[in-house]
């Protein structure tokens, strides 16, 4: 939609946006200003060595191990090389190349994803990986291919529109229960509050009778009930926005208000 010009074409003012969190209780509302969500970037490693039979081990350039070396030793980089104020994460998720138990394979693929909210930090990690990388697969007798991509920026919140978006959560559900809390998630939402200011807040979808939930698993599920608490702060944010918008423009006729309000979206 970006890409398309909706935000130009439509003019959009700001923008409201609304997911389920599934460990915050049913009948909770998440509204944090600033940064809520990481930045996130995926990495992709290549181990290439040579392959050969599992019995004679002497004679290949074993990736598995140099992969397998690298994977444990990635848990230093945000431990021992990023600022302990800041925070950063570096996950891998998947490991790639054996086809049999008694074959040393050619390559093998690492990939991952990397988390954080100072764009500094998430330069440094990079060069952070591809170091310690090129070291093993020297001292391995193997060679390697390092791709970093950078994916979604760190998701910021608006702080006078989401100022304005906890008063109305506090007026629907009490203080006590708004969660102000960041994530190390990530979100491509944080694409559209990089050009319009906004607010990402999140509705607490965990079922009482099944306890906390985690996304991203087959047995997830949640209270819908709580559907109609975050329906109920949008359609509360939403009219007093734009009747603060409108109070503001300027009048160019009887019954009539000028600039953009006309085309309001």
């Amino acid at each position: 939609m970006i890409t398309a010009g909706v935000l130009d074409t439509l003019q959009v003012d700001v923008v409201l946006g609304l997911p389920i969190l599934a460990e915050l209780p049913s009948g909770i509302l998440g509204v944090a200003p600033g940064a809520t969500m990481a930045a996130t970037d995926n990495f992709e490693l290549q181990f290439i060595g040579k392959g050969g039979h599992a019995a004679y081990p002497h004679r290949v350039g074993d990736p598995i191990v140099t992969a397998a070396q690298l994977a444990s030793g990635f848990q230093t980089v945000v431990s021992r090389n990023i600022d302990p104020m800041k925070a950063a994460v570096v996950t891998v998720g998947t490991i790639h190349g054996a086809t049999q138990r008694n074959i040393v394979p050619e390559s093998v693929e690492i990939t991952g994803t990397i988390r954080g909210y100072d764009t500094a930090v998430m330069e440094q990690i990079p060069q952070r990986i591809e170091a310690p990388a090129r070291g093993i697969t020297v001292a391995m007798g193997a060679t390697f291919e390092f791709q970093h991509h950078p994916d979604n920026p760190p998701l910021i919140n608006d702080q006078e529109f989401t100022t304005q978006v906890q008063q109305h959560a506090a007026n629907l559900v009490g203080d006590r229960s708004i969660w102000e809390h960041r994530l190390t998630a990530a979100d491509d939402m944080a694409r559209y509050l990089k050009m319009v200011p906004g607010c990402y807040y999140w509705l607490g979808a965990a079922d009482a009778t099944k306890g906390p939930q985690t996304l991203h698993q087959p047995e997830f599920a949640f209270d819908e009930r709580c559907l109609a608490l975050g329906l109920g702060l949008a359609v509360r944010v939403v009219p007093d926005y734009l009747s603060a918008e409108t109070a503001q423009m300027p009048a160019v006729g009887p019954g009539r208000t000028g600039g953009r309000q006309q085309d309001r979206n």
